[in-house]
């Protein structure tokens, strides 16, 4: 295996000034995969939820085909009603969008065949850290 075939490559997250959004484009249609944080996780419905005003960049958990996200175990709620009242008693609701990720999109052609990632990622893998 030649490790020279590898790269790795730092795409920002928040777009500096001058900041090419074809380039960047181009850049996580090639990817294999990306590599994030998120904002919460909610237990009940192994769910991934990213703030827009954190993580302005949709496309970077859409177009690589494999997601790695990081996240501290303080992010994790037990439902998806205790994540609503936890954004709501921070106001995290009326001043950004949130993204929910719940894994592969799934849908079936006509002749009943089950394709996955046809909307996001086919694989997505999540670690916890503990605080």
């Amino acid at each position: 295996m030649d490790k020279n075939q590898y790269k790795v490559e730092w795409i920002p997250a928040v777009k500096p000034a001058g900041f090419d959004v074809k380039k960047y484009r181009n850049q996580l249609a090639a990817a294999d995969y990306a590599i994030t944080t998120c904002d919460f996780l909610i237990a009940q419905t192994g769910t991934i939820v990213f703030t827009g005003e954190n993580h302005p960049s949709k496309a970077l958990t859409l177009v690589p085909p494999s997601v790695i996200v990081i996240s501290w175990l303080s992010s994790l709620v037990a439902t998806l009603a205790d994540f609503h009242r936890q954004i709501k008693t921070t106001g995290l609701d009326k001043r950004s969008s949130l993204i929910y990720f719940t894994g592969p999109s799934r849908t079936a052609d006509i002749e009943k065949k089950l394709v996955l990632g046809v909307h996001g990622p086919r694989e997505l893998t999540v670690f916890v850290i503990k605080d």
